[in-house]
């Protein structure tokens, strides 16, 4: 039995996919102790081989044999040779999504390493990995059910709804055949005209529809060189139709071979054409009874098979299984050094534009180890480090401008009497209109000072001046926390952290704005059941 599990992996809320939570939720069911890791995240705060050190002495640490890694679609960044050092001795589970589009290049290469691989698609790639000697499973998307309802009982308000994005597939051109042909159908999500919506009200969507659409199309590469044009043929089987039936709405969804596996064709029904798919939603807006008895069969079969907990007990019985091999072999061909080598380009710019030089000469180093990079894809990963360092600025400002605006009309303190409040007032104009007694810090120099003509004092005049204090510092935002912790009761105090452990630099002074994406959850990582 394996108390503990290591999660290698990328957070993800329920809006951007539920399906990543869905999985560290199922392996939670099993597991007494789970300790999560954000590799992108902590390869940003800490580079390559801090990172893997930090792996490392967790493992080493919490005596953890059983690794998860649930990798994003085709990202590449993990070193196989770290993922072959840690293996020893480890059961190694892998999860690969979009293995039709990422199975050549990338997804075969660390399989390897793995005594079980989890497949969320496609069935047929289950005997690929079976001839290479790597076990493998299908157990389809699998999602949290509990956060899936039905409501409507009663008369549906859209005949006809598709919630993703347009610009993949065939999907446009389908959309427009029928709304040409007189059939009403909302869309929302990438390029439709209602735009994302959140994830409530995606279930709320999927009740509320009559007939909800699905695609099984691959969305055509425009991004990487290395994806092969010839797999936008392959149509791929989507978690959208399980999604759909969990909230007992009806499916109608584009063919893909192996649908037979996932659902009875008596639950769901196909198209293959746009002809055969006007054709079919003519005859289901025609047919209520059958409609809704079909939908009512489709969620009974995917609350059983398709909910991650549930799934999980299958998952952790052919683990039990399977024994952990001795030696792990690696065999990397060309194709997978460049791709591997191209992708940490993005990380190198990144902390090249960010002046992070120590972690740019590692990645330097990994260039001229392997001495194969594909330069067509140069541009895409100067213009994505670039926007990843924009969007991050932005997600900061808008959260800390939501924890000024709620304390408007409160006594305020500011802890922090340096150059990051100076920048911070010229950031945040809001900050003049708050009512902000004084300003503390634990410099003596400082004392009797002022900053936009609030009084600096010491910390130990804290209590006479209000209970509300707003940390000022980056450098010292974790130290400042703890000697308040320690020194106040949070009855007394109540602590407003702009950074609150997400983002791993300086987001106000002008020389280092870089950060990660919001490592949420990471305080929480450590899970006893």
């Amino acid at each position: 039995m394996y108390e503990k599990a290591l999660i290698i992996s990328r957070y993800h809320d329920d809006f951007s996919n539920p399906i990543y939570n869905a999985y560290v939720r199922g392996i939670q069911s099993q597991c007494r102790i789970i300790r999560f890791v954000d590799y992108f995240d902590q390869i940003h705060a800490l580079g390559k081989k801090g990172f893997e050190l930090q792996i490392e002495n967790m493992i080493k640490k919490e005596e953890i044999e059983l690794i998860f890694f649930i990798f994003v679609s085709g990202d590449p960044t993990l070193d196989p040779y770290f993922i072959q050092n840690i293996a020893k001795n480890k059961f190694i589970v892998m999860v690969f999504w979009d293995v039709e589009q990422f199975y050549e290049q990338i997804d075969r290469y660390y399989a390897q390493l793995a005594d079980l691989v989890i497949l969320p698609a496609n069935y047929e790639y289950v005997y690929k990995l079976e001839s290479m000697g790597v076990n493998a499973i299908c157990p389809f998307s699998l999602f949290d059910s509990t956060k899936y309802r039905t409501f409507n009982k009663g008369k549906k308000e859209i005949d006809v709804s598709f919630v993703g994005e347009v610009t993949k597939g065939k999907r446009k051109e389908y959309i427009e055949y029928l709304e040409k042909n007189g059939i009403n159908i909302e869309s929302y999500g990438v390029g439709t005209k209602n735009g994302k919506v959140s994830f409530e009200k995606v279930v709320e969507i999927f009740n509320n529809s009559k007939i909800n659409l699905s695609f099984t199309g691959m969305y055509e590469n425009e991004v990487y060189s290395y994806c092969l044009n010839i797999n936008n043929r392959i149509r791929q089987n989507k978690g959208k139709p399980i999604e759909i039936s969990l909230c007992g709405g009806f499916v109608l969804t584009e063919y893909v071979s192996g649908i037979e596996k996932v659902f009875n064709s008596a639950d769901i029904d196909t198209f293959l054409t746009k002809e055969e798919l006007l054709c079919k939603v003519q005859f289901y807006l025609n047919n209520h009874n059958l409609r809704e008895e079909m939908a009512k069969r489709a969620y009974k079969h995917a609350v059983k098979n398709y909910d991650s907990i549930e799934a999980f007990k299958i998952i952790f019985n052919k683990i039990y299984q399977i024994k952990p091999k001795i030696k792990k072999d690696l065999i990397l061909d060309e194709i997978f050094l460049k791709v591997h080598a191209t992708f940490h380009l993005y990380y190198f710019l990144t902390f090249l534009i960010n002046k992070r030089f120590k972690f740019a000469i590692e990645e330097i180093k990994y260039f001229f180890k392997y001495k194969k990079v594909i330069y067509k894809d140069l541009y895409i990963f100067i213009r994505y480090a670039l926007r990843n360092k924009k969007e991050v600025k932005r997600t900061f400002k808008k959260e800390s401008l939501e924890i000024f605006r709620n304390l408007e009309g409160k006594e305020l303190i500011i802890y922090g009497g340096g150059n990051h409040t100076l920048l911070l007032f010229k950031q945040f104009k809001i900050l003049r209109t708050l009512n902000i007694r004084i300003i503390v810090d634990k410099d003596k120099s400082k004392w009797g000072m002022k900053i936009n003509g609030i009084l600096i004092v010491s910390p130990e005049e804290i209590l006479n001046y209000g209970n509300h204090i707003i940390i000022s510092s980056y450098k010292y935002n974790n130290e400042i926390k703890k000697e308040l912790e320690k020194k106040y009761s949070m009855e007394d105090l109540i602590i407003h952290d702009l950074y609150q452990d997400k983002y791993n630099n300086d987001m106000v002074s002008a020389d280092a704005m870089l950060s990660l994406d919001a490592y949420q959850n990471y305080r929480n990582c450590l899970v006893n059941r």
